[in-house]
Order: C-alpha cells, then structure tokens, then sequence
C-alpha cells in the first residue's frame, strides 16, 4: 500500500519517460495536437524538455504540453472515477495482470467505514 501524489508523478515523469523510450532508436517524430496547435517532437527532444522542467512548480498541463496528452500525470481513483490529486494505491505493483487499485482519500474513507 502506498500514497501517490500528482507531484510524485510530475517530479518522476522524466526518467520515467526515459526508461520507457531509452536509448532513442529510430526516433521517428510525435504528432500532437493540443489547442488546434499541432506539434511534431522526437522522443529525445521530448525527454530533453522533461529534463528542463522546475519538477517542484510544474504542473500536469506543462508536461502535457511537452508529451502530447495527459496520461502520464493522471490519477484516477478506481472507485468512484474522479481524478483527485493523491490515491492510495492498494493491492500488488501495477503490471499486466496485477490485481490493484487506486482510491481517493474519500473512497479509503467509505470502506474502512464498511468494516468498523
């Protein structure tokens, strides 16, 4: 069991990225489109700009801006859908078929009320 924070993932998200993608071989550009603005970056250019990021101001849109999409930084409780900014993550460590869940603050609540 364990406490993740949306700052836990923006502070993480560049080795992150950087163990996923590493080393850069055929590092063929990403297309985004955020705002009707449509971007091309390689995976290096992209974990170049992880790597500049203030990991204690940052926000998820600013690392959103730089990967293209929002996954990286979201949280979403398992429970009731909503995406709060810290879970508890119960269970085994997430894997392909790991049995594991994310519960906001109040869902954690609701079921250790359910058992006292």
């Amino acid at each position: 069991m364990k406490t993740i924070t949306q700052r836990q993932l923006i502070q993480n998200v560049a080795n992150k990225w950087r163990d996923q993608y590493e080393p850069f071989k055929s590092d063929s550009p990403i297309f985004s489109e955020r705002a009707g603005i449509k971007t091309y970056k390689t995976k290096k250019q992209i974990a170049d700009e992880l790597d500049a990021l203030d990991k204690e101001t940052a926000t998820a849109q600013d690392v959103a801006a730089i990967i293209g999409n929002e996954s990286w930084t979201r949280l979403k409780c398992d429970e009731c859908g909503n995406e709060p900014e810290t879970v508890v993550q119960v269970g085994q460590e997430p894997d392909y078929e790991s049995h594991t869940a994310c519960l906001c603050v109040p869902c954690l609540k609701a079921a250790a009320g359910l058992v006292v």
